[in-house]
């Protein structure tokens, strides 16, 4: 399926060559395209992490390929083989390989493999970069360009359900569990990730996107009413539909400290051994599966069946593109401290050695960072959408059992008891501690049958 967008601003008479032509500048390691070469607004980027040569060969001797961050390869073609290296070198510096070429305005024709027939796109002289070696040190207050520029950028705060417009409808979660040798578990951009093939959304209306990376901060980014919370997972969608190729949406949840809760979703995975900086790959031990993400003691238990906030944003860190869907589950969810503290241990290598890690990280000077995560950004009169599961037609069907308030605890005997106890602080009997309610009812389960 060819997937392409045209120049709405091309004419027959104009200086555009053709309606398949955009004009690209190169700012740090992404390349920007606008219709026209004197335009502020940017369509889309295309963020660079590698870059190979062709090899030589009589129809190649001009061309290079590029790959995104999203792992898409683009195929670059200059008028000359002097341009050709001229880019390559300027792009190579750009995303840190060894180059001492200077850049001059050049004309190169650009197609993207498996995606687009053969489109042509006039690059510029580039200008200067914007957000280069970008980090969260000041939670984004000294990122540029669209960062500081654009008026629907994420995260933001927030407001009460009820001052929030209702939806029209609702999207769907199609999630799948995903094989540990088709995802990778890493360190990329300051934070932990996931990469794979998830599943899809499908918005409102009916534009479709696939889930390919799970991002993790520590605490969370957006904020609800003010309040901000221990972490935040973002599972990032790129678009399928014709049509809506500048476009992402992204799925959030929240999650706040809460002694003795759990939720399947970090069960699976290896929290003690995380990426960081110094191990930015780590081997996954278990399959992904993001609808356990979305199964906790509360009762979420199936994608669909929780409620939302939507509003139009951007994405949380640079280039800070926007036309990005936010979908932000409503209901914050519980996780026990260790998890919390093992994610957060990975950005602050200061913490790391309270832990005890190797020399390496006990030499390297590293400021102290309270989180990755970026500050919240004005609304600029955009509209928040809450979507209220209760008024679903399916919500007799979907609705989770009440379940009773309180606790269990056990207490270190010649045999372990189960108490159940009120609220949600340790009661202070000597020797107990809190447990999960599967824990305690299991061995219910287990002294009835015997």
């Amino acid at each position: 399926m060819s997937l392409f967008r045209k120049n709405l601003k091309f004419t027959n008479q104009g200086a555009i060559p053709t309606e398949d032509s955009f004009y690209f500048r190169i700012t740090g390691k992404n390349l920007y395209y606008t219709e026209t070469g004197s335009d502020m607004q940017v369509l889309g980027a295309i963020s660079i992490t590698n870059i190979q040569s062709t090899g030589p060969s009589e129809l190649e001797d001009d061309c290079f390929n590029v790959q995104n961050s999203e792992d898409d390869e683009w195929h670059l073609c200059a008028n000359t083989y002097s341009e050709r290296e001229k880019w390559y070198n300027a792009i190579n510096k750009a995303i840190g390989n060894d180059s001492s070429a200077t850049v001059a305005s050049s004309q190169v024709i650009i197609e993207e493999v498996e995606h687009v027939e053969q489109p042509m796109i006039i690059i510029n002289t580039p200008s200067p970069y914007c957000n280069e070696d970008w980090s969260f040190k000041n939670y984004g207050k000294n990122w540029e360009c669209k960062c500081t520029e654009g008026k629907q950028q994420s995260p933001i705060d927030l407001p009460r359900r009820k001052t929030a417009l209702p939806t029209q409808g609702a999207a769907l979660f199609d999630y799948f569990k995903v094989s540990k040798a088709n995802a990778k578990f890493v360190w990329e951009d300051g934070m932990v990730k996931i990469k794979g093939t998830f599943g899809t959304l499908t918005d409102v209306d009916m534009a479709e996107y696939e889930a390919y990376e799970i991002r993790i901060h520590t605490p969370s980014e957006h904020r609800i009413r003010g309040k901000q919370y221990d972490m935040e997972i973002q599972i990032v969608h790129k678009p399928l539909t014709q049509g809506d190729m500048a476009k992402k949406a992204i799925l959030s949840v929240m999650f706040e400290k809460r002694y003795g809760s759990s939720n399947k979703f970090f069960d699976s995975i290896d929290y003690l051994n995380l990426p960081d900086k110094y191990n930015p790959e780590v081997v996954l031990d278990t399959d992904v599966d993001i609808n356990l993400l979305l199964t906790d003691e509360a009762g979420l238990t199936l994608p669909g069946a929780f409620n939302y906030y939507f509003y139009h944003g951007s994405m949380s860190s640079p280039p800070c593109d926007e036309h990005v869907q936010w979908f932000v589950v409503a209901d914050v969810l519980p996780l026990g401290s260790t998890v919390l503290d093992m994610f957060r241990d990975t950005i602050n290598v200061k913490l790391k050695l309270q832990r005890g890690d190797d020399m390496e990280i006990l030499n390297a000077q590293s400021p102290m960072l309270d989180g990755n995560y970026r500050l919240t950004q004005s609304l600029n009169d955009r509209n928040v959408y809450f979507y209220d599961r209760t008024r679903s037609e399916f919500w007799e069907d979907i609705k989770p059992s009440r379940k009773p308030s309180g606790h269990y605890e056990k207490v270190q005997t010649k045999v372990y008891k189960y108490l159940k106890v009120g609220g949600e602080r340790p009661s202070g009997i000597p020797n107990s501690f809190m447990v999960t309610d599967e824990e305690a009812l299991a061995q219910k389960m287990e002294n009835c049958e015997q």
